[in-house]
């Protein structure tokens, strides 16, 4: 990594941080992270606000790009989103070599599936990288040989404990696109149409609109329009009540490097089915005792079928609902906050500032 120019710590406040981003505000997992981390640096009192860089990132033309480097160039310390790292390894390099600090958290790595020389040329230039997971930290020592980066684990809110309904409500809260997988949830909700039951898909549906399409034509064809609802993203009172009204939570991406939602659904002390070997599955397990139950399942991803025989099992067996319900409760009074994501981040600028090696 390149040298580190001065920076805050957790015991040297008074230098203010940039979280660096992109302009969608929609209510994403990496836009919620970098809201938390922001609020909860300036509890700590570190002063740190949010930049947001106009442009279609990750694929920006000349103009973002000059508009990354002028906003960097502003800062002594720059917390920089991947989405937007990931394309700026020149305005990265040009920073750091000018005494800057700029450290690219990532949420989602965009050669998760196969190498991407700018993203890994941006991770290489910056004074460090932070991972919102150490799944995600894992991928990218994996995939670039990237060595020892920062985790820095999203934390929970205290949130109401979640009602639930009759019949059973089953939630999911991710933007419709191939990678979140709602036609594999469609699918197996088909498979248990004979029980009783009511859905949510709550997100975005404009980041793949001919996905999105699908999704409501599958809905359509299976007869399930009046049992499976699609509201578009939601926030503030609208998404908690969707959180209060639900019994179950579903993430079941093909990759997913941590699942913000997972712990979101702890805090209102409800369980989740989630892929096997993502991300949501680290989120799931959290820092519970190896064998504490696990408020929820794992599943592979990608199998419909069996989805849909873990959502039967769960409708038709009150022990199992009873025993996810209060794993998921008892995780729920033992979530660290989001103090602990501002902790992990000082220490790592901390560390920069002591010259650690990165």
């Amino acid at each position: 990594m390149s040298p580190a120019g001065r920076v805050g710590s957790s015991a040297d406040a008074s230098e203010a941080i940039a979280l660096v981003t992109w302009a969608n505000e929609e209510p994403t997992g990496g836009n919620v992270y970098n809201r938390k981390l922001v609020a909860a640096l300036q509890t700590r009192g570190q002063p740190a606000q949010i930049v947001r860089v106009p442009g279609a990132w990750p694929n920006p033309n000349g103009a973002a790009q000059w508009s990354l480097t002028a906003a960097l160039a502003k800062w002594s310390i720059s917390l920089v989103d991947g989405i937007i790292a990931s394309a700026a390894q020149g305005a990265i390099r040009a920073v750091t070599e000018a005494g800057r600090t700029v450290v690219i958290v990532v949420h989602l790595p965009i050669g998760v599936d196969q190498p991407s020389q700018a993203e890994e040329q941006a991770l290489r230039a910056a004074s460090a990288v932070i991972c919102t997971s150490q799944h995600c930290a894992d991928v990218l020592e994996r995939r670039y040989g990237l060595r020892r980066p920062v985790v820095a684990l999203p934390g929970a809110e205290t949130a109401p404990v979640a009602v639930g309904s009759r019949p059973p409500r089953l939630l999911m809260i991710a933007a419709l696109t191939p990678n979140k997988d709602q036609l594999a949830v469609v699918q197996a909700l088909g498979m248990i149409s004979d029980l009783a039951w009511s859905a949510a898909l709550v997100g975005s549906a404009s980041a793949d609109r001919d996905y999105a399409q699908q999704v409501r034509t599958m809905i359509d064809s299976a007869g399930l329009a009046d049992r499976i609802m699609i509201t578009g993203p939601l926030t503030g009172a609208a998404l908690e009540e969707q959180w209060t009204a639900a019994d179950l939570v579903l993430l079941v991406s093909r990759t997913e490097m941590y699942g913000l939602v997972v712990t979101e659904a702890l805090a209102h002390g409800l369980p989740a089915i989630v892929g096997a070997g993502t991300g949501a599955e680290e989120a799931l397990a959290g820092v519970a005792p190896a064998d504490a139950p696990l408020p929820g399942l794992a599943l592979p991803v990608g199998h419909p079928v069996a989805l849909a025989g873990a959502l039967r099992r769960w409708l038709t067996d009150p022990d199992l609902r009873t025993t996810w319900r209060t794993a998921g409760l008892q995780r729920r009074a033992t979530l660290p906050g989001w103090d602990r994501t501002a902790t992990a981040v000082l220490d790592c600028l901390a560390g920069l500032r002591s010259g650690e090696p990165r």
